[in-house]
């Protein structure tokens, strides 16, 4: 006791003296600072980013040697994060897998599908809704180009789509899937003299790229391969231990220059556009119409998370703002997958949820790209006109 009124003491003779009165204050802002400073260098990065790339755009003359170079340091950013993508969601799913209960991972494998299902339905309406209610091609209504159709293309149809959906899910490579995925084009052959018709081949070939839902089913069965096993399954998951942590610390390490990467990323992607006031002008209307579609995706979202859990649903955000502005500025939601599992663990989730969850919605839940991809072909509807054909609407949805 005698020791507290020392202390009590001492500590108000100095704010009778005014020396530290301030100091509790100061040191909450400065532990605020320390916390928070990822987020806040990487915000001091897009500023400086916009600076650097509207400074330069005030050159007589920006070479193309110097965009190749502003954009260096981005680039090498993103390749760094994208290298260690893959050995992570690969090592953590196989882990996962391993360690669940067969019941128990069928339950969240069918939870997981069927909300992200869902979801990726309710962003295209919500796109689509919103485009057809505000009209952004309306403001911006352009002639079409003349001339004739160009008749050697042919697009993938919905079921050359989903063809390749199932072809990428069930790969026959191992090797192949972390370089390329399958997808399926056609091929211009000419022109039928009796019917005068575009003859066009079918080709399923290959594009280059992580086929990452093959790499998800692939580890999955290698992980529950591994959990038959029993004791001679063990040194498999060991490996993979170890490449997770090694992997995880390798991310570490490269997140730390993400308010570098980030700059020069914006400054090259400013330099780059021609006439971005006039691309500004033209899109402004599109880019509300897609934001307020987000907006009340998030909403949605939030009210979900508070019916099912009945907790506070603004919660999960102080977890995951990092990895949000992770995405956001490096436009990957792969790249953010690190940080969201770190979000998920500090939030006190289990980890086996959060490593087979995080990687598969990441790969397979795109509400918000939805949202973007309804919205832009209603808006270029809306340019050419046929913004009000409700068949062509629902075609698009």
């Amino acid at each position: 006791m005698s020791e507290y009124y020392d202390d009590s003491s001492l500590s108000n003779d100095k704010d009778e003296n005014g020396e530290d009165s301030e100091k509790p204050q100061r040191n909450a802002f400065v532990r605020c600072i320390c916390n928070n400073r990822f987020m806040i260098t990487i915000i001091a990065g897009v500023i400086i980013g916009f600076a650097i790339g509207f400074g330069l755009r005030e050159l007589p003359e920006i070479s193309e040697n110097l965009k190749i170079w502003i954009s260096m340091p981005g680039d090498i950013y993103i390749r760094l994060l994208k290298l260690t993508i893959l050995p992570l969601i690969a090592s953590n799913v196989i882990i996962v897998i391993a360690k669940l209960d067969p019941k128990e991972n069928g339950k969240i494998s069918l939870i997981s599908f069927l909300y992200i299902v869902l979801f990726n339905i309710l962003g295209a309406s919500l796109g689509t809704a919103a485009a057809v209610a505000i009209g952004p091609g309306r403001f911006s209504q352009e002639p079409s180009p003349g001339g004739p159709p160009d008749v050697e293309k042919k697009s993938a149809t919905t079921s050359d789509v989903f063809a390749d959906l199932f072809l990428n899910i069930f790969p026959d490579n191992i090797v192949g899937i972390a370089i390329y995925q399958v997808l399926t084009t056609y091929k211009y052959k000419g022109i039928n003299p009796d019917t005068n018709e575009t003859i066009f081949e079918r080709v399923v070939g290959t594009d280059s790229g992580t086929n990452m839902i093959g790499v998800i089913f692939t580890c999955a069965a290698f992980g529950l391969a591994a959990s038959g096993a029993k004791e001679r399954g063990v040194p498999f998951l060991e490996f993979f231990t170890s490449l997770s942590e090694v992997v995880l610390k390798l991310i570490r390490a490269f997140l730390q220059v993400t308010p570098i990467g980030v700059c020069f990323m914006i400054a090259g992607s400013v330099i780059k556009v021609d006439d971005i006031v006039g691309s500004f002008a033209k899109l402004g209307i599109f880019v509300v119409t897609v934001v307020v579609a987000i907006a009340v995706l998030m909403l949605v979202e939030w009210l979900f998370y508070f019916v099912c859990t009945r907790r506070n649903p603004f919660r999960p955000v102080k977890y995951l703002m990092k990895a949000w502005f992770i995405v956001f500025a490096t436009t990957s939601a792969i790249v953010g997958v690190p940080e969201t599992i770190e979000g998920c663990d500090e939030m006190g989730i289990r980890k086996g949820t959060s490593r087979f969850v995080a990687p598969l919605a990441a790969t397979l839940k795109a509400d918000g790209s939805a949202i973007f991809i309804a919205g832009a072909g209603i808006f270029i509807a809306q340019m050419e006109g046929l913004g009000d054909n409700a068949g062509k609407i629902v075609v698009i949805w």
